[in-house]
């Protein structure tokens, strides 16, 4: 075999590595997704919506049903929330749109403080 040969046959085998160690960690990060939502979603304030928000600013999300429920599911729960700062609930739905997750509740950008005065 000639050297070009051996050359092209490593770098197919190491390109075919990548691409099935790249498919064994699709379902971790499906759980990962999962597991930080459901977190969310049992200790709701503003300080893990924080967390969850710079969780989300940091990864790639998966493109399945399952992921896309969950987050929806957390964006429509954060909304619903009064406890939860009007500010954080746009910044939350301004990230999942950046990362094009369809069918999220709008969310109105005028928000009233702890006084009564309008935010905007």
């Amino acid at each position: 075999m000639s050297a070009g040969i051996k050359n092209l046959l490593t770098v197919i085998f190491f390109a075919s590595l990548l691409v099935f160690m790249f498919r064994l960690l699709i379902p971790y990060k499906i759980k990962r997704i999962i597991r930080k939502t459901e977190h969310l979603k049992a200790n709701l304030n503003n300080k893990n919506v924080v967390k969850y928000i710079s969780f989300l600013r940091s990864i790639t999300i998966i493109n399945v049903p399952e992921v896309g429920n969950a987050i929806r599911e957390v964006q429509l729960m954060v909304n619903g929330a009064e406890h939860i700062d009007g500010k954080l609930k746009l910044k939350l739905y301004n990230m999942l749109m950046r990362k094009r997750v369809m069918g999220l509740q709008e969310v109105n950008p005028i928000y009233v403080d702890k006084n009564g005065r309008q935010i905007q």
